[in-house]
């Protein structure tokens, strides 16, 4: 995924919290009250998820109107009920606290911001109950205030009490504020997939889809999208479609030919096993070309010491050769086919130590493989049953077969891909398998991306619903293919995520998320409100952004002040404490602009307001 790139603005002498891809909603008053509550009192309203993106949206921060006099700290506690809060209001036992945080007072009719812990919120309609310390100031009811909805939630409001869940209840009563919020960063660009698996991207961008079909016969498929038009079509067709272990079983990964950009490479995993090559462009299987690696595999007694043979084929690479690597998910072994169709054991898998728990001596079951460019190859493994999390790795295959454990403590890996951006290599979970259920399965939404740093890694993208492929653009676009929702969806690339917040007592202090472990970070801030306009470029908090270029790249100019910088921890992360002699430096000057930057990517604005250092 390309490294984002964020721009955050102050948007208060208190606290901001910015995330890239974030979206608000506020309440109708504005910040215009005309009525308020006893400190430690909570108002009552109704919020409902319209969103239909996979993991719905996670509440990251909200802004409140707060009765407490100006630099008091007031403390936020947040509260869900399924359903409606109508009816439950004096019902303690009715209600769950889902998140907390604090903030610094702004004042009556000042948007307040308080940086609660995030928490999720799926698809449908709850009940919110939100209790300040400070007090509320609120709004009076009148029929014509009381309901706001936006693209992927609505509000309706509301009523208040003075003491949390119990005394009389004052309604209609509206609630002063907003909720900062990200949709699932998952956004749906095609549906209606066989039981996708692979997924490989061509050089115009055009996604290339391997659809294993339903299980009913010759119903698998290869199709194509194309992000530039939207059109989704069936390219390849035909293959077989088989159910193994209650699934839909047919073509696997797919992988280009390095020497010939039309041929298409299939793995078709199940009773068939085989590679084939197939001519895009005339949509023919190339004369020789059609493995049968399944019967070499059987006849090959693989996997070694399993009571019978065992094969699905289900990834494939090229080589610069021309050779072809498959990798069989049930011999735990790849396959070599050479130009003339020879097939040999390049490589096996060994089980996983049976010292305990996570370790009981599962099989590897390899899963997908990449060619490195460099005559070796990167490999990684889903596990067997069952299924322990962090017992799945990335393994180094040179080009004798040889297998080093690149990094370890993963969870079912189905796909990996290197980001054009940075050449990093991502990989793809399938999800975290629960054996409390009946029957024990995989948890739905637990899918996610993780890329590998030179000191770590850091995930890229979470939530995702059973995902099986996972390809890169040539810009950095990253899609993922959903097998239980039968849809292609693009991971946002805007989510790296940042607080910035300043004490009553004057501190100030940088909470990053998300990123790439050791890309640089830098402070800065602009004393000039009046170049900072936009859109038509301007100054905005010592970054000198273009017209054309707003979205896409920036430049540090001179007018603003690099106050400090760093780098990312190990995570991709960051806690950021501005030392104290710095905070003296700007103790009582007036800024218009503080922007945290990272390395240049996807740019997101605040809003810009005149700040001062306390």
């Amino acid at each position: 995924m390309r490294t984002p790139c964020v721009a955050l603005l102050v948007a208060s002498a208190c606290l901001l919290t910015g995330v890239a891809s974030a979206q608000s909603i506020t309440t109708p008053p504005n910040f215009a009250s005309n009525n308020g509550g006893s400190s430690g009192g909570a108002v009552y309203f109704d919020l409902t998820v319209t969103w239909g993106g996979p993991a719905g949206l996670t509440v990251t921060s909200l802004d409140t109107n707060c009765s407490a006099t100006a630099g008091t700290i007031a403390t936020l506690d947040v509260y869900t009920t399924p359903g409606s809060y109508v009816g439950v209001e004096t019902d303690p036992a009715a209600w769950t606290l889902v998140s907390s945080g604090t903030g610094c007072s702004l004042g009556q009719d000042v948007p307040t911001p308080v940086n609660i812990s995030d928490f999720p919120l799926p698809s449908g309609s709850y009940g919110i109950a939100i209790v300040n310390s400070g007090g509320h100031r609120y709004t009076n009811g009148n029929g014509t205030n009381q309901t706001v909805s936006g693209p992927h939630l609505s509000l309706s409001l509301g009523a208040a009490t003075n003491v949390p869940f119990t005394g009389g209840i004052f309604s209609p009563r509206v609630w002063n504020g907003t909720v900062h919020y990200d949709a699932s960063p998952q956004v749906l660009v095609t549906s209606s997939l066989l039981s996708p698996i692979g997924l490989v991207a061509d050089a115009q961008d055009r996604l290339w889809i391997g659809e294993a079909g339903d299980g009913t016969g010759a119903t698998g498929r290869v199709s194509r999208y194309d992000p530039s038009t939207g059109m989704l079509q069936t390219v390849l067709s035909g293959f077989p479609s088989e159910i193994i272990e209650n699934s839909p079983t047919g073509v696997h990964h797919m992988a280009w030919d390095p020497q010939n950009a039309d041929h298409l490479n299939i793995a078709v995993g199940g009773t068939t096993g085989r590679v084939q090559t197939w001519d895009v462009n005339s949509a023919t299987l190339l004369p020789g070309e059609d493995h049968d690696v399944r019967s070499y595999v059987l006849a090959q007694g693989l996997p070694p010491g399993e009571p019978t043979p065992d094969s699905n084929v289900y990834s494939v690479a090229v080589d610069a050769a021309g050779d072809r690597y498959a990798v069989d998910a049930g011999a735990n072994a790849i396959i070599r086919i050479d130009s003339a169709g020879a097939m040999s054991v390049f490589a096996q898998f060994p089980n996983l130590p049976g010292s305990g728990p996570p370790f009981v001596g599962q099989q590897a079951v390899p899963t997908k493989i990449l060619a490195d460019g460099n005559g070796g190859f990167w490999v990684c493994n889903l596990t067997g049953g069952p299924f322990f999390p962090g017992t799945a790795s990335v393994f180094h295959v040179d080009s004798t077969g040889t297998i080093t454990t690149v990094q370890t403590g993963f969870t079912t890996l189905v796909d990996m891909a290197v980001d054009p951006t940075d050449g990093r290599l991502a990989v793809l979970s399938w999800g975290q398998f629960d054996l409390t259920l009946t029957p024990p399965n995989f948890v739905p939404f637990t899918g996610t991306i993780t890329k590998l740093t030179s000191t770590g890694t850091h995930t890229v993208a979470s939530g995702l619903m059973l995902p099986t492929g996972m390809a890169y653009t040539s810009n950095g676009d990253l899609y993922v293919l959903s097998y239980a929702l039968g849809g292609l969806f693009l991971v946002s690339r805007s989510q790296l995520s940042a607080s910035l917040s300043q004490g009553c007592m004057g501190d100030l202090d940088i909470q990053v998320a998300g990123g790439v472990a050791d890309d640089p970070y830098y402070l800065f801030h602009s004393f000039d409100p009046a170049n900072g306009t936009f859109p038509g470029g301007g100054w905005l908090g010592g970054l000198h952004i273009g017209v054309a270029d707003a979205f896409a790249q920036f430049t540090i100019g001179t007018q603003g002040m690099k106050i400090f910088g760093g780098a990312l921890d190990p995570v991709g992360g960051v806690s950021i404490q501005v030392p104290p002699n710095i905070m003296q430096q700007f103790s009582g000057m007036q800024l218009w602009g503080v922007a945290l930057t990272l390395t240049p990517g996807d740019v997101q604005f605040s809003n810009i307001t005149t700040v001062t250092i306390q």
